[in-house]
């Protein structure tokens, strides 16, 4: 048998090419064609950052945090069930609710006497109240008739609206109404058609049950219903940018009935800088509190 001929280094490199060189298969980098990489990185970007602003948008916002400084307390009809309230000249004028035993109130600030008052009919449930001008304007809950008085609550005007009514404020121009949703509807004061609408939003998350309203210095002060928290959302758009807790004013603990005493009432005082007079259905007392804000540095 003849002896094999070692192989030298000059021979391997006269050797074919290998089966995969023949067949043109392409380079791999990491398992993915030469040529291909570059688009492949780019798609590989465009997932990730698409990712990464998905998670930044679907992020809870970072609010405004405000906490609040009790400057006065006042007595409160622990029969009205609030469901709106304003000040003027000393004087609160309160919104009440329920069948049978609906109202609209002129109560002296300080000492809680009741100037004068008049039961709306039984058929009608009160709800959000605000002034325009030297006129109280009233809602009714699921009647669809607002009422309109002078300020001493002598009736001057009626008027119809779809939807539910609940909160109610004025911004100068238009009347705003929240109906239980998330939607506030901007309403021509004198005809009372609506103009247009935003809907509430912390984030791209629609906040429902909008109730007392008011307008406090371009802001549109809110509760949501059962909710002791104050929210201060953005007219234009109805972005939430801050809140306020007020968890701790009158604590569920002390109510009778904490299912149904909540929070709901929220007026400005004109002669005070900062100073917001709120209560709720029930609760015996009306507070003058300033509001302060906890996160002064929030960009």
């Amino acid at each position: 048998m003849a002896k094999q001929k070692p192989i030298r280094n000059e021979d391997l490199n006269s050797l074919p090419p290998t089966p995969h060189k023949r067949l043109g298969q392409p380079d791999l980098v990491f398992g993915v064609p030469r040529q291909r990489l570059s688009l492949t990185i780019l798609f590989l970007g465009v997932t990730i950052g698409s990712f990464i602003m998905w998670a930044v948008f679907q992020r809870p916002p970072l609010l405004d945090e405000y906490t609040y400084e009790v400057v006065a307390e006042y007595p409160h009809d622990t029969a009205s069930f609030t469901q709106g309230l304003v000040y003027r000249d000393g004087y609160v004028y309160e919104s009440t609710g329920r069948y049978g035993q609906s109202k609209i109130r002129k109560i002296k600030l300080e000492d809680g006497t009741v100037v004068k008052e008049k039961k709306l009919d039984d058929s009608y449930f009160g709800e959000g109240l605000t002034l325009v001008d030297d006129k109280l304007v009233q809602l009714t809950w699921k009647e669809n008739t607002g009422f309109v008085y002078d300020l001493d609550l002598n009736p001057i005007g009626e008027f119809n609206y779809e939807a539910q009514g609940w909160g109610l404020t004025f911004d100068g121009r238009n009347l705003i109404m929240s109906d239980g949703t998330s939607k506030l509807t901007f309403l021509d004061p004198e005809t009372f058609t609506p103009e247009k609408s935003v809907f509430v939003r912390k984030g791209n998350t629609r906040m429902p049950d909008i109730n007392e309203l008011e307008w406090v210095n371009g802001t549109i002060f809110a509760n949501i219903f059962q909710d002791d928290m104050i929210y201060l959302i953005q007219p234009m758009d109805g972005k939430v940018m801050g809140r306020v807790n007020f968890q701790k004013l009158y604590p569920r603990s002390q109510r009778t009935s904490p299912n149904e005493d909540v929070m709901n009432g929220i007026a400005i005082q004109t002669e005070k800088e900062n100073t917001l007079l709120v209560t709720g259905k029930n609760w015996p007392k009306i507070y003058e509190v300033k509001l302060k804000k906890l996160n002064p540095n929030k960009q």
